[in-house]
């Protein structure tokens, strides 16, 4: 891959598909960062501000935070600097309409999607499970 070449990536998957790890990956290569949507969400959330008291009522109640806060928080997230050379999205989009808003957003050049079985999926995710108790 060339780093002189904008990045705008997207990694698609199911949870536990090591969508994650894929990102960090690509983003050292390419020195680019890159922006998870759920990370996004869980920052705000923590800052206490009326934008982020909504997202963690919602997060709370084991809701999905609506559309529209997301679609927000991805927009001020690609406003900033460091995503001019390019970025790396991993957990957004998740459903077309927020695909659909992306795409006046900004022009994606790369779209990886990582398939693994369901059980495949089930079982990494039992490997992720603790114990609340003894870690």
């Amino acid at each position: 891959m060339d780093n002189q070449k904008t990045y705008k990536i997207i990694i698609l998957g199911p949870q536990a598909s090591g969508k994650g790890t894929q990102a960090e990956f690509l983003a050292k290569k390419l020195k680019i960062p890159t922006i998870s949507g759920g990370q996004l969400l869980r920052e705000e959330a923590q800052t206490g501000s009326e934008l982020g008291v909504q997202i963690k009522k919602q997060m709370d109640s084991g809701s999905l935070v609506s559309n529209a806060i997301t679609n927000e928080l991805i927009k001020k997230r690609l406003q900033q600097n460091d995503v001019q050379k390019g970025f790396i999205l991993d957990g957004f989009p998740r459903i077309r309409i927020q695909a659909k808003y992306l795409a006046t957003l900004t022009d994606i050049t790369h779209v990886l999607v990582i398939e693994i079985s369901d059980n495949e999926t089930l079982r990494r995710l039992a490997g992720r499970r603790t114990c609340p108790k003894c870690g």
